[in-house]
């Protein structure tokens, strides 16, 4: 015959060893917590550097902006004016070299006529 105590005393052995086994599964899920903590703080580091990152690519992105409207643009803007002028003058160069050509021609048949008419004045 099982006494009342030996009973008691079964039940607080199931019972102890459901508590041990509740604080292993305890014990486990603190160090899956503990992992997640690292985890996350390290993923909260990153974040941190990359908020930094992006911040100081912003600056960058800001200088370069300001550069390009003070500085490139308005030297872009000055080469395309002195294309311009470059332009116009090779236009003038090259109407100065036809005339210098139609010159030379123009001396030549000069020269031919003057030669044509010695040659008459000379057989009167």
């Amino acid at each position: 015959v099982v006494t009342n105590e030996e009973k008691i005393l079964t039940m607080l052995e199931k019972l102890n060893g459901t508590v041990e086994k509740q604080g292993e599964t305890l014990e486990k899920l603190n160090s899956t917590v503990d992992k997640h903590s690292e985890i996350l703080e390290k993923l909260s580091d990153t974040v941190d550097r990359h908020s930094e990152t992006l911040s100081e690519m912003q600056k960058t992105l800001t200088r370069i902006a300001v550069t390009q409207e003070n500085v490139v643009i308005p030297q872009i803007k000055l080469l395309a004016e002195g294309h311009t002028a470059l332009t116009e003058s090779l236009i003038h160069r090259e109407r100065i070299e036809k005339l210098e050509e139609d010159v030379s021609l123009l001396k030549v048949i000069v020269k031919d006529i003057s030669r044509q008419l010695d040659n008459l004045q000379q057989a009167q």
